[in-house]
């Protein structure tokens, strides 16, 4: 089976392996002059996207749709020098969108790069069986943590839920190990697009992970490819779109009604805490640190706010409402220009169209309850997707 060589390629496969077994990595680099490798990729990605934005001011003539994104992108540049407190904070937010954008730029060559199968097979299989030893085993790297320029960095996350201990295998945390595994799943599925039993393995390995979302969109992938050719081509345009606008109402319904003790469930407790707390309060770090028309900008939300602005700091749990703290109304931009591609795209039996669509569930799926952008895999997949429904080409660039 031929390889791509290309940059955007290479880049990707260094990603899915240095994710897989992030810990594992750095766990046993620590200390060693080998150590940087686990940053590789980010560096690799940073180079692609620079190349790839060089191209884009060189070019006469723009997409509209990708020009209106990319003054977005501008001003919530500098609405993130105004409302955060270091401009070093709106680099962060910039270092931490960099997998978006690479998916974004990087998705002209990805069905010739998905064209190594055997490569994916492997790492998936790895990384189940990580999970399912860590049921016996308990790793050296579990909960290790280790410090650069005085900071503190989490080199595995070691924690519960409810009790339970949350498996993250050979991978960095529960959350980021079975979103590669999930990943890594629907493209072994995809050739033949039936359950088999890696795909059920993998399932099981995201159990024991405890994350509830990716197990979500986990159960509703499997209905997607067991009810494929049932489902009429409206109904699979309608069922995604479905998917986004809860991805946006759920938010926009905690910001407008007090909503608490909906459920004694266990299981939907952590989502009845978003929607009692965490959004609410996403809404007031928005409206009372920020501003609802323009948002806080770029490294107003998430990572960049735990390390300059600890005291304000908001996972965001949910993609629009990530969306929302950058962009501010720009998130209903964003949002409007997907529901009109998955309206417009027409439903085809090709491979590429079964990819991105249940690629989408994946991601929207899961950013119900998560950012998703700051899990590198997922925001790749974010980046990957959305230029597939804004976009109409199908082209490589050379």
């Amino acid at each position: 089976m031929k390889i791509s060589f290309n940059l955007e390629g290479v880049t990707f496969y260094i990603v899915l392996l240095l994710g897989v077994f992030n810990s594992f990595f750095r766990y046993y680099l620590l200390g060693t002059p080998f150590f940087p490798i686990v940053y590789v990729s980010q560096l690799l990605m940073i180079v692609v996207v620079g190349i790839h934005f060089v191209s884009f001011l060189n070019q006469v003539k723009v997409n509209r749709n990708f020009l209106i994104l990319a003054i977005m992108i501008l001003l919530a540049l500098i609405i993130g020098v105004i409302y955060t407190n270091t401009i070093l904070q709106v680099c962060m937010g910039v270092y931490i969108l960099i997998p978006l954008f690479y998916g974004f730029v990087m998705y002209p060559f990805f069905k010739r790069i998905l064209s190594y199968r055997h490569f994916y097979k492997t790492i998936l299989i790895i990384g189940i069986v990580g999970v399912l030893l860590n049921l016996v085993f308990i790793f050296p790297w579990e909960g290790f943590k280790y410090e650069v320029y005085g900071k503190t960095i989490e080199g595995n996350r070691f924690w519960t839920s409810l009790g339970t201990k949350r498996l993250s295998g050979l991978g960095r945390s529960s959350f980021e190990t079975a979103g590669y595994i999930l990943f890594l799943g629907i493209i072994y599925i995809l050739k033949n697009f039936k359950i088999n039993l890696v795909w059920i393995l993998a399932g099981i390995a995201i159990y024991f992970t405890d994350t509830k979302g990716i197990l979500i969109a986990y159960i509703l992938i499997s209905l997607v490819v067991l009810l494929w050719n049932y489902i009429s081509d409206s109904s699979k345009k309608i069922g995604l779109i479905t998917i986004l606008c809860i991805n946006l109402a759920l938010p926009l319904l905690s910001w407008s009604f007090s909503i608490d003790d909906m459920t004694s469930v266990k299981f939907l407790r952590s989502f009845e805490m978003r929607l009692e707390g965490t959004w609410p309060e996403a809404y007031r770090l928005i409206s009372e640190s920020g501003n609802l028309l323009t948002g806080r900008g770029i490294g107003g939300i998430g990572v960049p706010q735990n390390i300059f602005e600890p005291e304000l700091s908001h996972p965001g749990d949910n993609l629009f409402v990530y969306l929302m703290a950058i962009f501010g109304i720009g998130a209903f931009v964003i949002y409007s220009f997907l529901v009109r591609g998955v309206y417009n795209k027409e439903v085809t039996k090709t491979e590429v169209y079964k990819l991105f669509y249940i690629l989408s569930i994946y991601v929207f799926g899961y950013g119900v309850t998560t950012n998703v952008i700051e899990l590198p895999i997922m925001s790749i997949c974010l980046g990957l997707v959305f230029r597939y429904w804004v976009d109409d080409k199908n082209y490589e660039i050379k």
